[in-house]
């Protein structure tokens, strides 16, 4: 429950800086009332843990580029309506499993749609590509709205972007007759717009990530067989044996030569630990260690010792007693304390100089992932090094990819306030309008079946959610 405790520390925080942002706008209107005219000039609106703007500034750019391309844009979203029906079905299909396998929770697949909270399953450090993935995702989204009623010859009111506690978002806003004065084909491809754009936009950054080695290549090497060091913790007991750009060869004997791989080495050692011939001193250190509860069991080593250290098999409660170990020791696995013995076999960077040296690290697998972060590239630059751009945009993909992803699956599903309710209510007038008569006496009906659709998709997210933050919470 710790990440829950975590969660409920952060928002407190959010909430005292919003509590006090707002008490100081009220204040400085107080003092200054001119400043009440900026903030009404400017259409931005601030209450307690929001704040909006509005602009029509974007307008006019927006036309033009809809009606320079109007033919294109006729066909683009000709085919944005066409894929985001095909991804309708396909949604719902998604929230139906997903909810099977919270509920029946099957060993070796793990949920599809995930709750992302910052704090808990989010790094500090990663909010950033979070919030811009999250700003980016809906601003395309709403330009999709816009661009679409553009092409129709039609017109927009205004743009609004706005920060409701932690969450950024747009939003086009569309006078309704303007809206609902076109074909109803025509306003499907309307309602249909930004799904499409965060489909494309999905693609577009699934294709800008696999394409780094070429986009990166004036600023930086890459190589598909080598990994080099990007980044160094400053929590690291690490930091003074390596620096960033020097190689890791391998990891107890293994050679990994990509980040799965590297990941599969550490995976290795904690499936199969192995053994080394411990002094009894040394033995006695890491069991006072264990009593004491003490998290400094690295004292009981000698570094310098380690790489001298004698492996061995040892029985499956991680002792023997047998003769493979010179007298006075004992045949231990590290694991047994919690721990494993990583020799690192690694390259500096001028290895004319330096050469390759074999560096042990004695601690947990998690301790040795956050020592320092690896990738395939080298920068060409020595100076560019410490800036790591192929981490920053493979961390901000990482990002961008489910968001804009998640948020075509969920405007494209029949749920309340979003794209899939007006989809989902333009598709019933359609299949209606196929049977004859006025539009109008098909409503009492459509309304009918669409709220049945509305709140059985509203029950299926509700379980989803719920029950997603709950297991994420009680780990």
């Amino acid at each position: 429950m710790g990440g829950l405790f975590d969660f409920i520390r952060i928002l407190i925080n959010i909430s005292l800086l919003w509590v006090g942002f707002f008490f100081l706008v009220k204040l400085l209107i107080l003092i200054f009332p001119r400043l009440l005219e900026y903030i009404n000039r400017y259409q931005i609106i601030i209450s307690l843990f929001q704040i909006s703007i509005r602009t029509t500034k974007l307008n006019g750019p927006i036309q033009r580029l809809s009606i320079k391309f109007q033919r294109l844009w006729q066909y683009w979203f000709n085919v944005g309506m066409v894929v985001s029906l095909l991804t309708l079905p396909i949604s719902i299909g998604l929230f139906v499993y997903n909810l099977g396998i919270l509920v029946v929770k099957p060993q070796n697949i793990e949920p599809i749609i995930n709750p992302i909270v910052p704090g808990v399953n989010v790094q500090g450090q990663d909010s950033w590509y979070l919030f811009i993935s999250l700003l980016i995702s809906m601003f395309y989204h709403e330009l999709g709205h816009a661009l679409c009623i553009y092409s129709f010859n039609s017109r927009i009111n205004d743009i609004g972007f706005f920060m409701t506690f932690i969450i950024p978002g747009a939003h086009v806003d569309i006078h309704r007759d303007v809206l609902y004065r076109l074909d109803l084909w025509d306003r499907l491809k309307v309602f249909c717009a930004g799904v499409w754009h965060n489909l494309a936009l999905c693609i577009m950054a699934l294709l800008l990530m696999n394409a780094n080695f070429i986009i990166l290549s004036p600023l930086y090497h890459f190589s598909s067989d080598k990994l080099y060091i990007t980044h160094i913790s400053d929590h690291s007991i690490l930091q003074k044996s390596f620096n960033i750009g020097d190689q890791i060869v391998s990891i107890n004997q293994c050679t990994p030569t990509n980040i799965q791989q590297y990941i599969e080495c550490i995976e290795s050692e904690i499936k199969n630990p192995k053994s080394y011939c411990l002094s009894e001193s040394n033995i006695q250190c890491l069991n006072d260690q264990i009593i004491n509860d003490s998290p400094h069991m690295r004292q009981c080593f000698d570094y310098n010792e380690l790489l001298k250290y004698q492996q061995c098999t040892s029985s499956q409660n991680g002792t023997s007693s047998n003769g493979q170990c010179a007298s006075g020791s004992r045949c231990i696995q590290f694991a047994k304390f919690n721990y494993h013995l990583f020799i690192i076999n690694a390259t500096e960077q001028n290895p004319s100089k330096y050469g390759t040296e074999l560096i042990p690290f004695v601690g947990t697998a998690q301790e040795l992932w956050d020592s320092f972060t690896l990738n395939n590239y080298k920068a060409r630059l020595t100076w560019m090094s410490h800036w790591d751009i192929p981490r920053h945009l493979q961390s901000f993909y990482q990002y961008l990819i489910p968001i804009s992803l998640g948020l075509a699956v969920f405007n494209v599903v029949s749920i309340y306030a979003l794209d899939g309710e007006y989809i989902l209510e333009t598709l019933l007038y359609i299949f209606a309008s196929k049977q004859g008569g006025k539009q109008s006496q098909f409503t009492p009906k459509i309304t009918r079946i669409q709220k049945i659709i509305l709140n059985t998709t509203l029950v299926l997210l509700l379980l989803n959610i719920l029950i997603s933050y709950y297991q994420l919470f009680a780990k």
